[in-house]
């Protein structure tokens, strides 16, 4: 630890090889990681001290790689020590959801500061969250999918997706729609594997639709609208089947009636709206006009198959 930090000291103080300094010490500060990774007791202090370090010299060396190399080290600190405390699935989960929090909550600080530093740290901050949370995310459903009843899977699908949806809120790239994209698959996934367990199962499809309408109102786009609706449609679904209605004779049937009660509320819902010339919520409007021929073209295709499979097996004989 001797060699990095007199070669930090040296960048610090001695202005004529601070870059050449600041370079040799991101050596030995990737060396000294290499030396302590076979021996946990010092492990834990060399990734600390190495990222104390490139804080420092990222101040010198103002490359990205070398603010990669920076988190990553602070990262790496942080799910070593909580490896060292032995925690169950579902608290490592949540531990990965509340670290892509903080690094969205800082990544949001950050993208206010107008210095390149800044600007590179806060793109970092981004890239390094959006992996966390795919990491997490994939833990999550492979823990819901054992432990659905635990409280702390509830919790972490929760703030995951408001997580997720924070970020999606922050200030980005204008036409950058990956972070509203990516907001919405995991609105889509977080929710499924707790459909098993009925009241669980409604607060997160609940919740996933309430973000989603809260997304349509700020985005103030048809396609987020559509989804939306899309999501309410999902929840009400869930719930008529988890009060039984797969289970009914001819359930097809029923639900075929169903799709077309709710497309013709669509459609009472968006001639509404255009009579009463609400023109702040239009992309509802629209939204409600596109879901409407969706529902009633999907309803019209399925009962035409369905009426072309029933004359096929009663001119067939399929049923005596």
């Amino acid at each position: 630890m001797i060699v990095p930090s007199l070669l930090t000291a040296i960048a610090t103080w001695y202005l004529p090889r601070r870059k050449l300094a600041s370079e040799l010490s991101l050596i030995a500060i990737c060396l000294l990681q290499a030396l302590t990774i076979h021996f946990p007791e010092t492990q834990l202090l060399g990734l600390v001290f190495g990222t104390v370090l490139m804080i420092i010299n990222t101040q010198y060396l103002r490359h990205l790689y070398s603010v990669i190399i920076t988190l990553g080290l602070g990262i790496t600190s942080i799910f070593f020590y909580l490896s060292v405390l032995n925690l169950s699935p579902s608290l490592w989960v949540l531990s990965g959801v509340i670290i892509t929090l903080l690094l969205w909550f800082i990544r949001h600080v950050l993208s206010d500061n107008i210095s390149d530093l800044a600007s590179t740290y806060a793109q970092t901050f981004d890239v390094y969250a959006y992996i966390v949370s795919l990491v997490t995310l994939t833990r999550l459903i492979d823990v819901s999918l054992v432990y659905t009843s635990a409280t702390n899977t509830l919790i972490s699908s929760i703030v995951l997706m408001g997580t997720v949806t924070y970020r999606s809120w922050q200030p980005h790239i204008s036409n950058n729609r990956i972070p509203l994209l990516y907001s919405i698959l995991i609105l889509a996934i977080v929710p499924i594997p707790a459909l098993s367990l009925p009241l669980w199962g409604w607060i997160e499809l609940a919740i996933a639709t309430i973000l989603m309408v809260v997304q349509t109102q700020i985005f103030k786009q048809v396609d987020v609208a559509f989804i939306s609706i899309g999501f309410f449609l999902e929840f009400l679904v869930v719930v008529l089947e988890d009060n039984g209605l797969k289970y009914v004779e001819h359930f097809w049937i029923y639900w075929l009636l169903l799709a077309t009660i709710i497309t013709i509320l669509v459609w009472i819902i968006y001639h509404a709206l255009n009579y009463f010339q609400i023109h702040s919520i239009d992309y509802y409007k629209k939204a409600l006009n596109l879901r409407g021929l969706t529902l009633s073209t999907l309803t019209v295709t399925t009962i035409s198959i369905c009426r072309l499979a029933t004359d096929y097996l009663l001119n067939n004989d399929f049923f005596y």
